[in-house]
């Protein structure tokens, strides 16, 4: 037992070492029992990537089910489990000299764009499946549905690309090429000629610089929506039928300008809540709720803000985060105010009980959820990267040197899923609007 703590010991003591490696920084915590116990929050996990931390930084996480996606401006994805923290698989794409866009995850695949070339990869072992290099110049991350995949561009343009029957064919068509090899005997059976796909587009107003959300998804159509930096949200179509265009049905203005990727809160039949809301945030401190199927207004708010933050909706709570640091909880329902709390930049996570938030001073403040007192802090100062988590309870920090940590509340062994199953939230049937000349402004 004392060799085992010894060994512990000595890990922790080089992953804290690695945290201000060469750059005079002080070491980040790990957060210890005795640190989180009297807030009712213990240590999931703490691990830490491979990064050169005198070239490279770690620039995003992102969260889908049991999947935590760990990004690096070296072009290199990591794979962890999302309640572990064990790796599951590490891939370095592209050219590390280009930009590598925030990634898209779904139940089958990864979606990373470096530079221009845009990579799919197995969500399960992280091979690179298929690339190419994108018709446009990206201007933000892609989105992901079980058929295609989205790339916003510089000019405006959303370009769909249908990928999953090209994933089949190239597996296909690695597997009768190794059978051609072990009847010829020849390595050069195994050479493959990139496929080449023909996408749809859809032409937006402005440069599309934010990441695509996936709405709806059945048999028939799918709905992705995106924003750009005219201030015009749209959502787009796609017939799975027929498949030959990709319009937007409807676009939304906000004043202000759009600079957060909008979020989307699915219908809940347990909430009373029969269709999906869009929320859009502007510059001038609006939040917009719009019926996604046909952009019809719901209801808008203004918190007198600038508002750079998406909103994180959460039931019957959507959670608005201030430019000068004011956290509002909305009501998803009406958009009525239910309380507000001062001195806050970030949403990071919520349970059923609490909120978590990062104030001005870099504590992680622990908020009722009911009335927004604060009931404890914990310094996070050292972890400056915090992931806005609307999916879980889970709260996930990190360094820019690698070192990722995540948080729970000591009773929630099994995460809290705040949005409902798609395939279970039901669906919303009425046939939304066929032109693009329907034009919403909340």
């Amino acid at each position: 037992m004392t060799r085992q703590l010894i060994v512990v010991a000595v890990s922790a003591g080089i992953v804290l070492g690695q945290g201000g490696l060469t750059h005079g920084q002080s070491p980040a915590p790990i957060f210890a029992r005795e640190q989180l116990a009297p807030h009712g929050l213990v240590r999931a996990f703490f691990t830490q990537v491979q990064i050169d931390p005198s070239r490279y930084r770690l620039t995003e996480l992102v969260l889908d089910g049991d999947l935590l996606l760990i990004q690096t401006d070296a072009g290199t994805v990591h794979a962890v489990d999302s309640e572990t923290g064990v790796t599951r698989w590490t891939r370095r794409i592209g050219d590390p000299r280009h930009p590598t866009l925030r990634a898209a995850v779904n139940k089958k695949w990864v979606a990373v764009i470096n530079g221009s070339t845009l990579f799919i990869l197995d969500r399960n072992d992280g091979r690179v499946l298929w690339s190419v290099r994108t018709e446009g110049a990206p201007g933000a991350g892609p989105a992901l549905s079980s058929q295609r995949v989205y790339v916003p561009c510089l000019d405006g343009k959303v370009f769909a690309y249908r990928i999953d029957q090209i994933v089949a064919r190239a597996a296909e068509d690695v597997t009768v090429r190794a059978i051609r090899v072990l009847e010829a005997g020849s390595p050069l059976a195994l050479k493959t000629t990139p496929q080449r796909v023909v996408p749809l587009v859809s032409h937006s107003f402005g440069a599309a610089i934010i990441q695509p959300i996936l709405t709806h998804e059945e048999k028939g159509e799918e709905r992705v929506a995106w924003g750009t930096d005219r201030g015009f949200l749209f959502l787009g179509v796609i017939n799975r039928i027929r498949a030959e265009e990709f319009p937007f049905i409807y676009r939304v203005d906000a004043a202000g300008g759009i600079v957060a990727q909008p979020t989307y809160l699915r219908p809940d039949p347990a909430l009373g809540r029969k269709v999906g809301i869009l929320f859009v945030v502007s510059g001038r401190g609006f939040v917009y709720a719009v019926r996604e199927r046909d952009g019809k207004s719901i209801w808008r708010f203004s918190v007198g803000e600038p508002i750079y933050e998406p909103v994180a909706a959460l039931g019957d709570d959507v959670f608005v985060t201030s430019a000068l640091g004011r956290l509002s909880c909305l009501s998803a329902a009406n958009g009525t105010e239910k309380w507000v709390a001062s001195g806050f930049k970030r949403f990071v996570a919520a349970s059923r009980d609490r909120v978590y938030a990062v104030d001005l001073l870099d504590q992680l403040q622990i908020l009722l959820r009911s009335t927004g007192a604060r009931v404890g802090s914990v310094d996070v100062s050292p972890l400056p990267i915090r992931m806005m988590n609307d999916q879980t309870d889970r709260i996930y920090l990190a360094t820019p040197w690698g070192l990722v940590q995540c948080l729970r509340e000591e009773s929630l062994a099994d995460p809290i899923r705040h949005q409902p199953d798609a395939s279970s939230s039901g669906s919303d049937t009425t046939t939304p609007p066929t032109s693009p000349e329907a034009k919403p402004t909340p």
